[in-house]
């Protein structure tokens, strides 16, 4: 059996719909098989879900889904690149899961109107988090709170915002790399933040061979010693202040 089904969803999808508010209308980009939303509307978490896919083969995929457990009134799906398909007035909470860090900014960017403090994303970067950590900070969206999780031995994290217009937080430079995730204790956000510093050191090795310097290096090796610190003490001051 599928493990995402009725009897529940992989770790990685539960992350998710964690972080959903109970009750709201939800918008799933790139619903592939549309486990999410058959979970959210089965367990009475949500009440409505429109679960897009920009291409025809997952939409298939999802039609099959929901078909299957009857739920045609329940969960609409719509063929849509990004966000483009819905309307500002639709729904309260916005899951882009299973997607890269770029591709998320860029459904991000396109969706003006998701700068509205009512409604809430909650965003799963599969690379790159620090792009969109960057972008969410730079266009007035506070981060609420990030969770980790494993599946099938891999560390994966999960982002919720929202936003905040003229919201009095700010961040540090390294912000980006790290998030919320040093004030969790648990294993797999240290797994997570022991991978993301490999990577830094990585690409601040790299760096420094081609004689590259600055402020994306300064900040690499900023995020490098904090890091560092936070899994060598197990604990952390947030990197946000107010």
């Amino acid at each position: 059996m599928n493990r995402n089904t009725r009897a529940g969803l992989s770790p990685r999808l539960r992350m998710a719909a964690d972080l959903i508010r109970p009750g709201a209308v939800v918008v799933d980009v790139g619903t592939d098989h549309a486990y999410l939303p058959v979970y959210l509307v089965e367990n009475g978490l949500c009440p409505r879900v429109i679960a897009l896919d920009s291409k025809t083969g997952p939409l298939a995929n999802a039609r099959a889904t929901v078909t299957a457990r009857g739920l045609e009134q329940k969960i609409e799906l719509r063929l849509s690149d990004g966000l483009d398909g819905v309307e500002p007035g639709e729904a309260d909470d916005i899951v882009i899961a299973g997607l890269g860090g770029q591709m998320t900014v860029e459904i991000l960017r396109r969706a003006l109107w998701l700068k509205d403090g009512a409604k809430q994303v909650v965003l799963q970067p599969m690379t790159h988090a620090e792009d969109v950590r960057r972008f969410l900070c730079g266009n007035s969206f506070t981060i609420l709170t990030e969770t980790a999780c494993f599946d099938e031995g891999r560390s994966y994290i999960c982002i919720c915002a929202r936003y905040e217009a003229g919201s009095a937080v700010t961040y540090r430079a390294a912000y980006c790399y790290y998030g919320e995730l040093p004030s969790r204790s648990d294993g797999a956000a240290r797994d997570w933040l022991a991978k993301q510093l490999r990577r830094l050191k990585k690409q601040a090795l790299g760096l420094r061979a081609e004689g590259i310097a600055g402020e994306r290096l300064e900040q690499i090796e900023t995020a490098i010693d904090e890091l560092t610190e936070v899994l060598g003490d197990r604990q952390t001051e947030s990197g946000k202040t107010v």
